[in-house]
């Protein structure tokens, strides 16, 4: 029994799913939001800064596993769009805002203010309208990873919540 349930896609769907969904929620709702109001902000932004390329690579695996071994065709567009946005998120949005938010920290060093004070230059005024850009596309892409994963869960369990991809393990089971 054991061959046949590793010979399944269903376990490995399932830790691939349940791994990125818990992660996206963990960091969204507990860990960003405590780091964010513990932290003073520019470790906040280092912690982060090391924190999401972990994140996104993870998110990226996971929905390309998940997009693999679901059977749901609905399932593959939640997935494409949760491995497409962890990618662009990894690759090109993350490091554009890190990039954006060192700048940002070395000019605030430099003029002995916070980005936020009044009477700050032009400079640090256009790195502040830059980092906002840029960090504006990240929760966007976010959100929708978990709008998604909610959306495939009610959908999977409408009707059938494996989608008979575990029937031989519960079949005579003494799990049930």
């Amino acid at each position: 029994m054991l061959a046949k349930l590793l010979s399944s896609s269903a376990p490995y769907h399932l830790l691939s799913y349940a791994s990125v969904t818990g992660i996206t929620l963990w960091h969204s709702f507990i860990g960003g939001p405590v780091a964010f109001k513990t932290l003073p902000r520019q470790q906040f932004g280092l912690l982060q800064s090391k924190l999401f390329p972990i994140y996104f690579s993870l998110q990226t695996v996971l929905n390309g596993i998940c997009l693999l071994t679901t059977s749901n065709r609905n399932g593959r567009i939640i997935f494409i769009i949760g491995l497409v946005g962890g990618l662009l998120n990894l690759a090109i949005v993350g490091p554009w805002t890190t990039k954006i938010m060192n700048e940002r920290h070395k000019v605030e060093k430099e003029e002995g203010k916070q980005y936020s004070e009044p009477g700050i230059s032009d400079r640090l005024k256009a790195l502040n309208k830059r980092f906002g850009i840029a960090h504006g596309y990240c929760p966007t892409t976010n959100p929708c990873g978990k709008r998604d994963y909610c959306i495939d869960t009610i959908n999977n369990n409408i009707d059938d919540p494996w989608q008979g991809q575990c029937d031989f393990w519960w079949e005579g089971s003494n799990y049930m």
